[in-house]
């Protein structure tokens, strides 16, 4: 039995493999892995394919020998959404870094897709980048494969907003200092004499902002601060989202009865809208609800007021993560880093002592 696994292991698996693995055709297996977007190939389909490819560790493009040692000098870097400027911040300070050493960078945008992420592994196996770095839309979902990865040399920094989200004791990875975030966007607004705290919050499919919602609510808890289901409103990633989000629960409030003076939005992208829906609605920010946020994009000082949020020193966690992917490329040996990046908060006119 074990010169047969010997035998198997030693011979290149091909496409023909990966198809008969899926159950499909090897033109369907083609299809999946140049990404022919014309395809009618259902999701579960392509899931198939990539988790054959990644159990038969399949690379199409090994058709020379020499090519499996070909380094391109580039950085493959995975994020979950474009739209978002925290992400583009992140890539910034991937790119700058690379390319003070020489790198070029290759983005993927996920769209919050474990499909995608595969995708991105295939690529990865293909040799199309020299290594990935995962800012997953998905967490702990694709850990599996991600260590499977791992194990057969191929070369993951992982960045995570939540410690716990996607970070592998065996894995380089860069994350905020635990909870920092959460803790002081609570602890602010409690010294600020706000008891009822009210939530704004979207992408229910994304690990990080449930984790991040559980976090706020966990401390408010702790804080010893009443929690009222029905001021807690889950929306999609978009502005109008977020907007329609926040007329919902003004609308869902009584006249004359109790409502939030505080909201805690998950990013800054959603809490842009928030305050136009409280503008609209003739609320005033502070004076009679404060708003804070999270990630401290550039355009967070030109909000109006000025949007009081949580600076992850986004540019530094990508520096950062393409440090230890480069150096991990001439330092294979080394032990795994897990990079921990203080965040602080930013406190401008959206907040204000509780009404």
């Amino acid at each position: 039995m074990l010169i047969a696994m010997e035998k198997t292991h030693a011979k290149r698996p091909t496409i023909r493999d990966v198809a008969l693995l899926a159950g499909v055709s090897r033109t369907t297996v083609s299809l999946v892995l140049n990404n022919v977007s014309s395809a009618n190939i259902s999701p579960e389909t392509r899931t198939r394919i990539h988790n054959a490819v990644i159990q038969l560790n399949y690379h199409p493009l090994e058709a020379a020998r020499n090519l499996r040692t070909q380094a391109s000098q580039t950085l493959g870097v995975a994020i979950p959404d474009a739209n978002n400027p925290h992400y583009m911040q992140i890539i910034n300070g991937i790119d700058s870094y690379a390319q003070s050493q020489g790198y070029s960078t290759s983005i993927f945008i996920t769209n919050f897709s474990e499909e995608r992420e595969r995708l991105c592994f295939t690529w990865l196996q293909q040799k199309r980048s020299d290594a990935l770095i995962l800012l997953s839309g998905t967490g702990r979902a694709l850990l599996n494969d991600v260590r499977s990865l791992h194990e057969r040399g191929h070369l993951i920094t992982t960045l995570s907003f939540r410690r716990d989200t996607m970070f592998d004791a065996d894995i380089d990875s860069v994350v905020p200092q635990a909870n920092t975030g959460e803790q002081l966007v609570m602890q602010h607004l409690a010294e600020s004499g706000h008891r009822r705290i009210g939530y704004i919050y979207g992408v229910a499919s994304h690990e990080l902002l449930h984790d991040r919602l559980d976090a706020c609510l966990h401390i408010q808890q702790q804080l010893g601060l009443p929690i009222k289901e029905e001021w807690i409103y889950r929306c999609g990633p978009t502005i109008d989202d977020g907007y329609n989000a926040t007329n919902a629960l003004l609308q869902a409030l009584p006249a004359d009865g109790d409502r939030p003076t505080a909201l805690v939005v998950v990013n800054d992208l959603l809490a842009i809208s928030v305050l136009a829906a409280l503008n609209h609605n003739g609320i005033h920010v502070p004076e009679e609800m404060s708003v804070i946020s999270f990630d401290n994009i550039p355009q967070a000082p030109y909000t109006i007021p000025a949007l009081t949020t949580v600076d992850y020193n986004t540019h530094l966690i990508g520096e950062k993560a393409a440090q230890l992917t480069i150096e991990r490329l001439t330092q294979r040996d080394r032990p795994p880093i897990l990079a921990e990046i203080p965040a602080q908060l930013i406190i401008r006119h959206s907040t204000a002592p509780s009404p």
